[in-house]
């Protein structure tokens, strides 16, 4: 699986394209060295794959994770923590989500883009204020419903999924407050319909019924990512494109997100990640493609500090965001390995 590079234009980054080839390893092309995959060991320094591109390719690795079947990617703890803050995810400049607020226009950005792309909009309806006007969105993990929202002023016909009963009582409340209630389409948008569920038991009620789904700073928060990307799979229909974002585990990802972020800045709350659970891109592009994904696009998503906001970059090394659409099942994916010589990624 090799990788090229397509321009942002105006914003000047660079998107990363995946395409299927069998010559290099994803990661030779994205590796962050800094830190090991979640698949594999370290031994003084050096690299012991946990498991082969064979094991890999087989499904041995859920094995490894799990001996259990799975019938739910939702992590009580994990819920829990989100919805101990329930009230306070509509507080942008000093609550716990001010991090997501100011990340929430670039994240909208992309995914606009790539659905303007990907379902051939027409030009009028490119510079229209609802250029997503016609498609249904499952944004999955909504929590108070930022991204639900601002999915739904773009004209989308949007659902709202959450596992934290809390959480989905705090976006309703927003809702409510912000006159989304109107059951006729306003100059805010549609109304956003809230559900506290989970994506594995929506994939069951409702198939193949999403033209986009949407987990956003999700998966790094589930149990089993190779489970949660199947079930995305299954709430998609097969010409519909899927969104995801998390946090790369690299040594940068780590600095940047648990020790920046929660112990020194305190933009977050201390323990609102577990580095165990981040993905390099290489990964992430390869459990996708396991669950019937093709990886189309990724972009770094860059915060600076003085302007406290975010821009697209080409840059995967911490936050990034991906776009993938149904895809065949590669039998003959590489490991999920890094470069370790590639010095771009050694600082």
């Amino acid at each position: 699986m090799g990788v090229v590079s397509r321009s942002l234009g105006r914003r000047g980054a660079t998107r990363a394209i995946f395409m299927s080839t069998h010559t290099s390893p994803v990661a030779k092309a994205l590796g962050d060295s800094s830190l090991l995959s979640p698949f594999s060991e370290t031994i003084s320094g050096k690299r012991r794959a946990a498991c082969s591109p064979r094991s890999f390719a087989t499904g041995d690795i859920v094995a490894r994770r799990s001996t259990q079947k799975t019938t739910t990617t939702v992590d009580s703890r994990e819920t829990k923590k989100f919805e101990q803050d329930a009230e306070l995810w509509w507080r942008e400049r000093d609550g716990p989500f001010g991090p997501l607020h100011s990340m929430n226009p670039t994240r909208c950005s992309f995914i606009k883009d790539e659905c303007l792309e990907h379902f051939k909009r027409k030009k009028d309806d490119r510079k229209g204020s609802k250029p997503l006007s016609g498609l249904r969105i499952v944004d999955v993990g909504c929590g108070g419903g930022l991204l639900s929202e601002s999915l739904s002023r773009l004209g989308a016909d949007v659902v709202g999924l959450d596992a934290g009963k809390e959480n989905v009582e705090a976006a309703k409340r927003r809702q409510k407050e912000s006159q989304l209630e109107d059951d006729e389409e306003d100059k805010c948008g549609t109304k956003v319909k809230y559900i506290c569920d989970t994506a594995e038991d929506l994939g069951e009620k409702e198939p193949n019924s999403f033209d986009v789904v949407c987990a956003l700073e999700v998966i790094e928060h589930v149990t089993d990512p190779r489970v949660f990307a199947s079930a995305l799979r299954k709430l998609v229909k097969d010409d519909g494109l899927v969104f995801v974002s998390t946090i790369s585990k690299s040594l940068r990802g780590v600095l940047g997100a648990i020790v920046f972020a929660e112990r020194l800045a305190k933009m977050v709350p201390a323990g609102t990640h577990d580095a165990n659970k981040f993905l390099h891109p290489s990964e992430l592009a390869i459990v996708l493609e396991r669950a019937g994904l093709k990886t189309n696009s990724m972009a770094g998503m860059e915060y600076n500090l003085i302007t406290k906001q975010w821009k697209l970059t080409n840059d995967l090394g911490i936050n990034y965001i991906a776009s993938a659409s149904v895809g065949t099942f590669d039998e003959k994916l590489p490991s999920a390995q890094v470069d370790v010589n590639d010095k771009r990624y050694q600082d």
